[in-house]
């Protein structure tokens, strides 16, 4: 049986993807000479979204147990020494449910399950959620736009959400601000190993990266493909969540010499620093040694350009390339339409996206 459980619970947009792909794939090795080889358990191709969305709902249920009991007989017919349930969706999850679900279901690891998430700086985290957003059809206004959104979901209000966290768990709960210079060897993946491994000795295998930063430019592109796709509806079809998530990775792939980085503005940092200065100050105060959080809204006007950047099309391309991009979009949505339902499936083969 394993002896130890440890949750990764995110955030969103602070790595998971490079965390789950390591833990995947096992890329690391123990260097020589090292006295403590830990085995792990983790049984995701990609993470464990899914079972972290059963947690939220009563609906879900079902659906709940049927996953959690599968995991815990996964974990009792190991002998690995830590089993790993990593999935960004935990935060949006009550953390006295979650609690719950362990008690029911994994009640002999409950007193020493470790949990750990990682938190992004507040303008960071609202431009890297802007971009994802737009990336999977959930919203095509300005990235000031998307600060109003994010006030009124308190998306950004971080330090009452993690209170719950320690309320519950206590001290086995651990969370750490998403900044480099933070983290062991200034890289998360090795942070999360140097934190799972309990400080054993290993050298990651192979360089594993992040999702990569979307530029102005296939922002714009992404942002017109969506807006075709869903016809303005709201939610986004599956499918095109499934469309935009595999464009993006064509476009960050092929296509991201000389675009512009996604930047805020002077005024929007401004308001950030107003609106979020007391929750950065809760975050520093009652989990970090320092002030990271504090320090990082304080820079991010370092990073700020002057007025906002356009992500219409017309405005970051010329009459020619406009005229061809939009020809391929017009193309992609008569294909859409011959057969949507059938796209996330189709998309699976080539991976389907953990966020």
């Amino acid at each position: 049986m394993t002896r130890e459980l440890v949750l990764h619970l995110g955030d969103h947009k602070t790595g998971s993807t490079a965390i789950q792909k390591a833990l995947a794939d096992r890329a690391w090795r123990w260097q020589p000479g090292s006295d403590r080889q830990v085995s792990v358990l983790y049984t995701a191709v990609g993470n464990h979204n899914v079972l972290a969305q059963s947690l939220l709902g009563a609906e879900n249920l079902p659906e709940r147990h049927k996953r959690l009991a599968n995991f815990a007989g996964r974990m009792a017919s190991s002998e690995a020494d830590i089993a790993v349930l990593s999935a960004e969706e935990f935060e949006r999850v009550d953390p006295q449910v979650l609690h719950q679900a362990l008690q029911t279901h994994f009640p002999e690891h409950l007193p020493t399950a470790r949990l750990i998430a990682y938190v992004r700086p507040h303008a960071e985290r609202l431009v890297s959620s802007y971009a994802e957003r737009i990336k999977q059809g959930y919203f095509l206004g300005s990235l000031t736009e998307f600060h109003v959104r994010a006030k009124t979901t308190r998306l950004l209000q971080y330090a009452p959400r993690f209170r719950k966290w320690r309320a519950v768990f206590g001290d086995q709960f651990e969370l750490r601000p998403m900044i480099r210079s933070r983290l062991y060897h200034t890289c998360v993946v090795q942070d999360f190993l140097h934190y799972l491994l309990r400080d054993a000795g290993f050298e990651l295998t192979a360089k594993v990266e992040s999702n990569p930063s979307l530029s102005v430019e296939n922002l714009a592109m992404l942002r017109a493909l969506q807006a075709q796709l869903g016809q303005g509806k709201t939610p986004p079809h599956a499918a095109q969540n499934a469309v935009g998530w595999h464009f993006a990775e064509f476009l960050t792939t092929t296509c991201s010499a000389g675009g512009t980085r996604l930047r805020p503005h002077r005024t929007l940092v401004a308001d950030l620093q107003t609106d979020y200065h007391q929750d950065a100050a809760a975050l520093d105060t009652e989990f970090f040694q320092g002030q990271p959080m504090t320090e990082a809204l304080e820079q991010a006007m370092d990073g700020a350009v002057e007025a906002p950047q356009s992500i219409e099309l017309d405005a970051c391309f010329s009459v020619a390339e406009l005229h061809r991009i939009t020809a391929w979009i017009a193309l992609l949505h008569r294909m859409y339409l011959r057969d949507h339902n059938g796209w996330p499936q189709h998309m699976s083969h080539f991976g389907r996206p953990s966020n």
